[in-house]
């Protein structure tokens, strides 16, 4: 009787660990499909992923690095964002594979991070008038700049909650 149900204990136990594997690789694919999609049509390269996903998929989390050299304004790299953002909202929406382990259906930009770094060549920032990096935390998007004097981020930096942009991008 206990061999049964150790082994009734170590089945189910490895049933759970294949659940929590599989939905994880669902995620990874959908993040590295999205990298490669920006890669081929932005040229910019996926530096870091992944997400949470305890339980269920509830974040994904991407970061990126930009081609040489982008120099781009607070208006360029909130559009930019935004098309990042929504695509890849759009791309997990309708993926129906992914769909039955979202923690929430239909995903928004609560449920995504994201970074865009830009560069003006390998391992030198654009000038301090140029957004030097972009991300999406908790639905608000920030905008950092770079001082290449003091070699460190500046205090300037601008947040906006991404309603805000996507309605600014909608309205141009």
């Amino acid at each position: 009787m206990r061999i049964t149900y150790l082994l009734l204990t170590i089945v189910f136990l490895v049933g759970c660990t294949t659940q929590k594997v599989s939905y994880t690789k669902l995620a990874n694919r959908q993040m590295n499909q999205f990298a490669q999609e920006m890669e081929r049509e932005k040229k910019f390269i996926l530096s870091g992923s992944g997400g949470a996903m305890m339980d269920c998929i509830s974040d994904f989390d991407l970061v990126f690095k930009s081609p040489y050299p982008l120099r781009l304004t607070v208006p360029q790299a909130r559009e930019l964002m935004i098309q990042f953002v929504e695509r890849l909202k759009n791309e997990v929406n309708h993926n129906e594979s992914i769909r039955p382990y979202l923690c929430k259906y239909p995903i928004d930009d609560t449920n995504i991070r994201m970074s865009l770094t830009f560069w003006d060549a390998p391992c030198k920032r654009v000038p301090k008038e140029f957004v030097a990096m972009v991300w999406l935390r908790n639905g608000c998007i920030y905008y950092s700049f770079f001082d290449t004097e003091l070699g460190q981020y500046t205090e300037a930096d601008i947040k906006e909650p991404y309603a805000e942009a996507l309605k600014l991008v909608h309205k141009d």
